[in-house]
């Protein structure tokens, strides 16, 4: 990084000697100093862009050949060595300054904003499942992830989300102050029945079948376990006269099947 500094000094000072040499003839009293003289500063450039850490050298030509001191008027924002070599530290607006006794000169610079890009901007997903979020900063710093509600959509430091229940939440990536966000939404799932009536007499047995689109475990239960009972599988069994209803429901879903039970032929 200093030989880098060092040789820009270099090539700029040597750039400056020869724009002078031509302006002014060379003389043993060119660049004497006089009590009259008016003193000056030049930089070598004097509006500057750069990115949050990003870096550049601001060389300062002064008239008494001495070094100057550098100032930035904001150094949350940009800040300034002894040397001239200014780096960006958050986005916005300031001025550095190189001043000798009498004379300064200013250049202002804009760190500019950080750019941040989010893979997936609007997603639906099924409760339980999960997906892989990515989003890229333009400084290339590391990006923190953040949900709104963390109860019906989660994300771990890698983007990765999952859906805990029906819902929505925004999923926000966050870098240098700047942040791109996903708006996630979790649907109910679609649930239908292989049966919604049947008829039994006691014993008889019936698998009740139930095609979900979510992962999520069903929950089956039964209106009259005495008339008809239902296991976690959704296996109904007969007991006595009498009619039923067996439910199976998830997330807030749910579906019924009604169970006559008759009593056994003779």
């Amino acid at each position: 990084m200093f030989q880098k500094i060092h040789r820009t000094i270099l090539h700029v000072s040597l750039a400056f000697v020869l724009t002078i040499a031509l302006i002014f003839p060379c003389t043993d009293k060119a660049f004497a100093a006089t009590d009259d003289s008016i003193p000056f500063v030049i930089l070598s450039v004097y509006q500057k862009s750069i990115p949050i850490d990003g870096q550049f050298l601001l060389v300062a030509f002064t008239s008494n050949g001495k070094m100057p001191t550098f100032k930035s008027s904001k150094s949350s924002i940009a800040s300034v060595n002894t040397y001239g070599v200014v780096t960006g530290k958050k986005s916005g607006t300031c001025t550095i300054t190189a001043k000798i006794k009498r004379a300064e000169a200013s250049c202002r610079v804009t760190v500019e904003k950080s750019v941040v890009t989010i893979s997936d901007r609007r997603i639906t997903m099924e409760n339980g499942a999960s997906l892989q979020l990515s989003a890229t900063v333009s400084t290339g710093h590391d990006i923190k992830w953040r949900s709104s509600s963390s109860a019906t959509v989660s994300v771990d430091e890698t983007g990765l989300i999952t859906a805990k229940k029906c819902g929505s939440a925004t999923i926000r990536a966050t870098a240098d102050g700047v942040t791109a966000t996903c708006k996630v939404t979790v649907k109910k799932p679609s649930l239908s029945l292989n049966q919604s009536q049947i008829t039994l007499h006691p014993e008889d047995t019936f698998q009740l079948t139930a095609n979900c689109s979510s992962t999520r475990p069903l929950k089956f239960r039964s209106s009259k376990s005495a008339v008809a009972s239902v296991d976690e599988s959704g296996l109904i069994i007969a007991r006595k006269k009498g009619t039923a209803i067996i439910t199976v429901s998830v997330d807030g879903v749910s579906r019924t099947c009604r169970v006559i039970v008759k009593q056994p032929l003779v």
